[in-house]
């Protein structure tokens, strides 16, 4: 009963001075919000775990492995206007730089061997770029390769036929030029 009583008085302390009470709310809200907008947020992993548990060094031992924070490069522009016109070799020309494995032949073109995309190079700190150069050129490889391969099932199979029809041709009787003939 006492906590009753506390808020009991409580209210009705508020309820003779509302002016105070509205002020108080509206100096705690104006508080809150400063506060709130002086906060700035942060993944990094000691916000998460305590850098002194095993959690936070096998984080760190990630880093060291696969790098830390990634890098955003925005291409601005109409998609289908970059992927139908010779842009895409620019953005893939970009993409290439920025991940250190510019062609030794394109170095001269993208600033020799002082220049930043063989700096990228040498550093070593790029572990992987992913954009829609690399795609469309890794896209194109693989459905390359994979028509390569049934491009050669085809003419195995075709071989095969050609094998089976000429073996009935002979064995019906004809001979080799009229077995082979088309």
């Amino acid at each position: 009963m006492n906590a009753a009583r506390l808020l009991g008085a409580l209210a009705g302390s508020a309820a003779r001075r509302p002016r105070l009470v509205v002020a108080l709310a509206i100096s705690l809200a104006a508080a809150g919000t400063a506060g709130a907008l002086s906060l700035r947020p942060s993944a990094a992993a000691n916000t998460f775990v305590s850098s002194s548990s095993r959690d936070y060094r096998a984080t760190q031992r990630f880093y060291q492995s696969f790098g830390e924070e990634p890098v955003e490069v925005l291409v601005k522009g109409s998609l289908q206007q970059l992927v139908l016109s010779s842009d895409i070799e620019r953005l893939l020309g970009l993409e290439g730089c920025l991940s250190g494995n510019l062609p030794a032949s394109a170095l001269p073109a993208e600033g020799g061997v002082h220049g930043p995309c063989a700096q990228i190079a040498r550093a070593g700190t790029v572990k992987v770029v992913l954009g829609p150069g690399t795609f469309i050129n890794e896209a194109a490889e693989q459905i390359n390769e994979q028509l390569t391969v049934q491009s050669g099932q085809a003419a195995a199979q075709a071989k095969q036929a050609e094998h089976v029809v000429t073996a009935a041709a002979l064995a019906r009787g004809l001979s080799q030029g009229e077995a082979r003939a088309p």
